[in-house]
């Protein structure tokens, strides 16, 4: 039996790594007697697969995983399980039966969206701050320095920020929306953009800022999927 889950990370459960993420499920799997699938080999794993990882710090209400079960079994005795189990912090939304022919999570997420609250340093208005995003979608080339293993490398993160919106909410308040790149062929981080937002005259307070994921998406002609669709 294939099985979709939909899950989320509250504020109290964002600072869960991904390791202990993935360790939290198996345990919740083990105590709730579910006969989850094991891979075959000399080191058999429990045959779970993940969205994007999520960053330490970042709360979300839309994440996603794939399981393998031996046999069928009720999904909703199986949500009221598991629920049992998982630590304070993860929740869940939904689970569905795939086909095992659905491609893999990490083959079809594609775009993640975020909600972003930030103070400001000092007061912008609304048309300010409209402008300023305006100029930099116009940007043919967004160029950041990237950490990576051979150390900085720049990287032109233009071609995945599909949408940033937002609105001031208070005297140095601020809300934004973004709608960026993620999975197998490449990720925009939501601080990256953020530190773009900033150097081009946003005079955000980069210390001080909550990143909630509002979901994962598979992005196409039509618009946003939701991963729950993708069932056959």
């Amino acid at each position: 039996m294939n099985l979709r889950i939909k899950y989320g990370k509250t504020s109290q459960g964002k600072f869960i790594s991904h390791l202990d993420l993935v360790r939290a499920w198996e345990r919740a799997f083990r105590r709730a007697q579910v006969p989850i699938a094991y891979s075959q080999g000399f080191n058999p794993h429990p045959k779970m697969s993940f969205g994007s990882a999520l960053s330490v710090g970042v709360s979300s209400s839309g994440e996603y995983m794939d399981v393998v079960l031996q046999k069928s079994f009720p999904i909703q005795e199986l949500k009221r399980k598991l629920e049992n189990y998982l630590p304070a912090g993860l929740v869940i939304y939904d689970i569905v039966e795939i086909d095992s022919r659905v491609p893999s999570l990490m083959a079809v997420i594609n775009r993640a969206k975020y909600l972003i609250k930030a103070n400001l340093i000092e007061p912008i208005n609304q048309t300010e701050f409209e402008n300023i995003i305006k100029n930099l979608l116009k940007q043919e080339k967004i160029p950041i320095l990237r950490h990576t293993k051979k150390g900085l490398k720049e990287k032109d993160i233009r071609p995945g920020i599909f949408e940033i919106h937002g609105k001031i909410t208070g005297e140095q308040e601020i809300q934004i929306e973004l709608t960026v790149q993620t999975g197998s062929e490449g990720n925009v981080r939501p601080e990256e953009v953020l530190e773009v937002l900033k150097k081009n005259g946003i005079p955000l307070d980069l210390e001080i800022i909550d990143i909630h994921r509002e979901g994962l998406y598979v992005g196409g002609d039509t618009g946003l999927v939701s991963p729950l669709s993708v069932t056959i």
